[in-house]
C-alpha cells in the first residue's frame, strides 16, 4: 500500500495508529526516516495512551513503570537501512507488517539488480509476496501536484508522489491525504485500488 501526503498531513501518526491498532496481527518492522528514535517511541505512547507528551516523559521516568509493553511488537531500527538493510532486516526478524516512512530516503544499496528507486519499489513488491507481508510505503508529494499556481492545495491523483510512475505502478492500493496543516482533520482518498 502507498501512502501519499505533503509534509506534516499527519503521514507518520497514521502509519503509527495502525501499527497499534493491529498489535494482534504480530510483529512490524517500523523503518522510519523523519524523526529521531525517542521522538517516535514518544509519539507511539502518546497514541497508545492519550498522553501529552509531558506525561509521557513523567510517567517514563517512574521506576518500573510498563508503559512500553505496548510496543513489544514493533521493532524500528536506530539508523536508515538502504534497500539491502531492509531485505536482511525482513529476512531476521520476519514481521508481518512492514512500515517504510518514508520511502524516498532508501538508497538502493549494493544488490545489483537495483540500480535505482523504481527497482526498489519492485524488490520490495516481490519481499512483500515472498514473505508474506503487509507492506506500507509513505512517499512524499511534489510541490507542484499539491498546491497550484496560487499556492491552493489541489486535489491529489494516484501520480502526485515524487519521482516516477513506478510508485504507484508497484503498489496495489494507493490512499492520498490531504487537509489544511493547520486543521486538526484530514480527509483520506483511495487513489488506486487494484482487485478492490
Amino acid at each position: 500500500m502507498g501512502i501519499i501526503a505533503g509534509t506534516g498531513k499527519n503521514k507518520s501518526t497514521l502509519m503509527q495508529n495502525l501499527v497499534l491498532m493491529y498489535k494482534d496481527y504480530g510483529d512490524v518492522l517500523f523503518i522510519n526516516t523523519e524523526m529521531s528514535d525517542e521522538e517516535l517511541f514518544e509519539r507511539f505512547l502518546q497514541i497508545e495512551y492519550r498522553m501529552t507528551p509531558e506525561m509521557v516523559r513523567k510517567y517514563y521516568m517512574m521506576e518500573n513503570n510498563n508503559l512500553s509493553n505496548c510496543l513489544a511488537h514493533v521493532h524500528y531500527t536506530k539508523s536508515v537501512p538502504d534497500y539491502d538493510g531492509v531485505c536482511q532486516l525482513v529476512m531476521s526478524l520476519k514481521p508481518k507488517i512492514l512500515v517504510v516512512d518514508v520511502i524516498d530516503d532508501i538508497k538502493p544499496g549494493k544488490d545489483r539488480s537495483i540500480q535505482s528507486q523504481e527497482d526498489m519499489y519492485g524488490g520490495l513488491k516481490e519481499l512483500t509476496r515472498k514473505f508474506h507481508l503487509i507492506t506500507f510505503m509513505v512517499h512524499h508529494t511534489t510541490k507542484s501536484s499539491a498546491f497550484n499556481e496560487k499556492g491552493e492545495e489541489k486535489n491529489l491523483t494516484v501520480h502526485s508522489s515524487k519521482g516516477s510512475s513506478a510508485f504507484e505502478q508497484k503498489c496495489d492500493v494507493v490512499i492520498g491525504i490531504q487537509g489544511n496543516i493547520t486543521d486538526k482533520y484530514r480527509t483520506i482518498r483511495s487513489l488506486k485500488g487494484r482487485s478492490t
